[in-house]
């Protein structure tokens, strides 16, 4: 970049079924836009970056929902899908360190397995930690969507489902067709 923090990249071809991006890394966070190169050079855009932090206090989770979606009952286990609005309210991103504890973390039921994860959140790999799984990734100014689909077994007739939240919740939504069963 040049002291005002521009920079321009110069004959770049543009092919079909490509996608192109840019990125960026500024105090260990990853930054991103896709661009559209179809009709040539775009116009100059500005992609924003942020001072970061490592205190988690400025995460927490707008809204969790939870859908029991199907059970199968010959192997005795429920398909889920959760949707986690993860919000940070701050003019700072959310920078984890290197600790475990210091990932955004997520919990899943005992015994889950075929964990599916989805977000927009750039960077974010996925590590297995004791009760669930925790993302990499950085977590900038905003709201930003974790959707993550799982299989966890069940025994007997009911099921007695147990969540906590590390980053607190405002809204609990937990879904399930009447075919499933009945919520109490």
């Amino acid at each position: 970049t040049d002291g005002d923090g521009r920079f321009i990249f110069e004959g770049i071809v543009h092919e079909d079924g490509f996608s192109y991006g840019v990125t960026v890394t500024y105090q260990g966070a990853l930054y991103g836009a896709d661009i559209d190169l179809s009709a040539g050079s775009p116009p100059a855009f500005t992609l924003a970056v942020y001072e970061s932090t490592g205190n988690q206090d400025v995460i927490s989770l707008s809204d969790v929902s939870i859908l029991l979606a199907q059970v199968d009952v010959a192997t005795q286990t429920i398909w889920a899908l959760e949707i986690v609005e993860v919000v940070n309210k701050t003019g700072m991103t959310y920078v984890p360190g290197p600790q475990p504890m210091s990932l955004l973390r997520f919990g899943l039921p005992p015994g889950a397995t075929e964990l599916e994860v989805d977000t927009g959140l750039l960077g974010a790999d996925l590590i297995q930690v004791d009760r669930g799984f925790a993302i990499t990734a950085s977590v900038p100014p905003g709201e930003h969507e974790v959707m993550y689909a799982y299989l966890f077994p069940y025994a007997g007739d009911h099921l007695e489902l147990s969540r906590t939240f590390p980053y607190g919740a405002n809204g609990l939504r937990v879904l399930a067709s009447s075919e499933i069963g009945r919520l109490v």
